[in-house]
């Protein structure tokens, strides 16, 4: 879908800030809390430039599903064509199951969503930096907290 077909300018799309928390994320202190992360995205869509940001968050909620209201609400957006730019602190915080986190990547690339993932240096922008991102999804589907982010 283009921009001619969603009626949105590129200057109005919003830049997706997503921040997730799950319960046993909580156990391992405030480098993962739900302030920080918000933190750490601003200061990332403030340096690239990234304008009309939206944050988007599920706090206490598993990485094992999709079915999470904030995550939802960003889908809707993307699938509407009002994203431009989707940022992450890192890849766990998209989620645990390493089939839909492709699917998802798949349909942000279709509708022309740059993704960012901070901390594990994935931008879609750089097709070389997506080479690990399946790697890594795998491994966060099997092993919660073991795979570190930059």
């Amino acid at each position: 879908m283009n921009n001619r077909q969603t009626g949105i300018s590129e200057k109005s799309k919003i830049t997706a800030l997503y921040s997730r928390l799950s319960r046993e994320d909580e156990a391992n202190g405030d480098s993962l809390s739900i302030q920080n992360q918000k933190i750490i995205l601003e200061e990332h869509a403030k340096k690239n430039g990234f304008i009309n940001i939206r944050h988007f968050i599920d706090d206490g909620t598993t990485g094992v599903h999709f079915e999470r209201n904030g995550w939802q609400e960003l889908v809707a957006e993307v699938e509407a064509g009002n994203v431009a730019n989707c940022v992450l602190k890192d890849m766990t915080r998209f989620g645990r199951d390493h089939v839909q986190v492709g699917m998802y990547m798949e349909m942000f690339r279709k509708q022309g969503v740059r993704f960012i993932a901070i901390g594990h240096n994935i931008d879609s922008i750089n097709p070389d930096s997506l080479e690990f991102a399946p790697f890594i999804n795998i491994m966060s589907s099997g092993i919660r907290g073991t795979i570190p982010a930059s």
